[in-house]
Order: structure tokens, then C-alpha cells, then sequence
């Protein structure tokens, strides 16, 4: 089990089909660590996994494949990564290392978005598949939220967020 998880606005849509993946390094990958800043959260602030409906995602390992911006909502379409206590969860093929799902992290009533660190390229898998990176932080605290990845960092601050999981499984190795 994995330990508590730890721009300025411009209309900006990424869109990518849904892919599988293949962790070529056997699981393994980097992780980059972000600092709450307690000047805009306060004292209390929480990993993602002690929102509802996240306690068994693994955010820090799912592919971002479309960030769209737009008044008052924002949305990550992604491969979620489930951990083996999600109901969802199915174990994975020989020769892949995860339970992906295809998802999306909505953010609604949104008043307020910084988004930084905007336009690196996406990355090409083994399968020719692109993706922006991963959600590598995501933290809260009543209404405020702080994510970064390789696409960026965004501060937000919304009435709500979901993660709404598709209803078909996603089976690694089809086409």
C-alpha cells in the first residue's frame, strides 16, 4: 500500500484517445514531491485520498491524457491507476503492472485558476499513445485545491470535485 499521496488561465484543451500501458522499468517511476503553501491552504491541508471516491485511486501513477480549462469547470481525462481495495479493480494481464481506468477529475463552481508551467510536450509510450505525465501532487483544504505534474501546477478553487470512473473495464492489450 502507498503512504498518504502526496496559470495563469488560458483556454488550453489537450485531448488524447484512452491507451493501455505498459510499465517498460517494472513499475518503477519518479515521483516529484509538492509543498502545500500555507499562505493560500492554511494549516489543514489534505492528501486526495481523504476526499470521497479517491481512497483507492493511485493519482501519482495515472496518465494524463486531456486537461480542459473552461469558465467555472475544469477536467483531467485520465488512465487511473486503482489499488487492489477499489471495487473496480481488476487484476492486471501478465507484463502489466497496473489496473488502469479510464476517468476524469472534474472540478466544478470553479471561481479562481492559476495555472503555471504550461507547455511542455507531451510523451510518446511504447505504443505511440501521447500523454501529459501524471498528477504527481494533488492536495486540499475546504474549497482549494493544488495539483502538479509534468503539465503544469494549478491552484483552484471550486465548490466540487469528482472522480468518475467509466463503466466498462479497460483490459490492457487490446486495440
Amino acid at each position: 500500500m502507498v503512504d498518504a499521496r502526496q496559470a495563469t488561465l488560458r483556454l488550453i484543451v489537450f485531448r488524447n484517445s484512452s491507451a493501455q500501458r505498459v510499465d517498460p522499468f517494472g513499475g518503477a517511476t519518479s515521483k516529484k514531491s509538492m509543498e502545500p503553501h500555507s499562505d493560500r491552504m492554511g494549516p489543514t491541508v489534505k492528501s486526495y485520498i481523504e476526499l470521497p471516491g479517491f481512497a483507492h485511486v493511485f493519482l501519482e501513477e495515472s496518465y494524463v491524457l486531456a486537461i480542459v480549462a473552461r469558465p467555472s469547470e475544469v477536467s483531467f481525462e485520465l488512465d487511473v491507476v486503482l489499488t487492489p481495495e477499489h471495487p473496480k479493480y481488476v487484476a492486471p494481464e501478465v507484463g502489466i503492472y497496473q489496473c488502469y481506468r479510464n476517468g476524469r477529475l472534474d472540478f466544478a463552481g470553479v471561481t479562481d485558476l492559476e495555472w503555471t508551467g504550461q507547455g511542455s510536450p507531451p510523451a510518446t509510450d511504447a505504443t505511440g499513445e501521447i500523454d501529459y505525465g501524471q498528477i504527481d501532487a494533488m492536495t486540499w483544504d475546504v474549497g482549494r485545491y493544488e495539483l502538479e505534474g509534468s503539465w503544469g501546477a494549478m491552484n483552484i478553487s471550486a465548490t466540487t470535485v469528482g472522480l468518475t470512473l467509466d463503466e466498462h473495464a479497460e483490459i490492457a492489450g487490446d486495440d
